[in-house]
């Protein structure tokens, strides 16, 4: 399998359904977590799991569809994805998990892991859980947000970015930040936030970086 970045597909042999996905840095890589998740029986794609469990590793063929730069891989899967149709993919927005329920396994792993980190630093752990859940911190942060509000702030940022029109290259596409917010269930706000972080893309997966801006 090749260390390139690109889109790929995994193929149950019996029954032809596939499953399309991309690696923004190597895909031999992606493959081999694939099939490690597959094989412990935690993988995120529960009919793709179910499929597995029912046929067998040796069932499955994984296989290259096209190698491409990086930060376009995303882009093409969505081509892919809509070319394909494929059965196994339950989100159809590329680099998004939106609508995917992970299966009790792998939530049960991912709160042992977070029991884990409390037991050895639990004074890290108490601040972050007083932060969050104390009164104070509560008002803050409404205090905070009203008071954005009441200058107008966001509001002003979103029109202004409005009024200009401005598209950014995104995994190969010219995006608006209201289209942004869209694909990638986004506050419009939290988009332009991100737009001047330099973390335009798919922030969803792994924050991309900014490919280029224009008017």
């Amino acid at each position: 399998m090749c260390d390139s970045a690109g889109v790929y597909t995994i193929t149950c042999r019996p029954t032809g359904k596939q499953y399309v996905g991309s690696a923004g840095r190597s895909m031999r890589i992606r493959f081999n977590r694939h099939r490690s998740l597959l094989s412990k029986g935690i993988h995120h794609c529960a009919p793709l799991q179910n499929a597995w469990n029912k046929y067998g590793a040796d069932a499955f063929t994984f296989a290259p569809v096209l190698i491409c730069h990086g930060d376009l891989a995303v882009f093409y899967e969505q081509l892919t994805i809509d070319a394909l149709n494929p059965r196994f993919n339950v989100a159809r927005t590329a680099g998004s998990r939106r609508g995917v329920k992970m299966p009790a396994e792998w939530r049960a792993q991912q709160a042992e892991r977070a029991r884990q980190q409390a037991q050895e630093n639990p004074q890290k752990f108490e601040r972050l859980v007083m932060k969050a859940k104390t009164p104070s911190a509560r008002r803050k942060q409404a205090e905070r947000m009203r008071a954005q509000r009441a200058a107008g702030l966001g509001d002003k940022a979103v029109e202004a970015c409005r009024a200009k029109a401005a598209r950014y290259l995104v995994h190969g596409r010219m995006l608006t930040v209201r289209e942004i917010s869209e694909i990638y269930d986004l506050k419009e706000i939290t988009v332009f936030t991100r737009i001047y972080r330099g973390e335009v893309g798919d922030a969803l997966a792994a924050p991309a970086r900014r490919i280029g801006r224009h008017k």
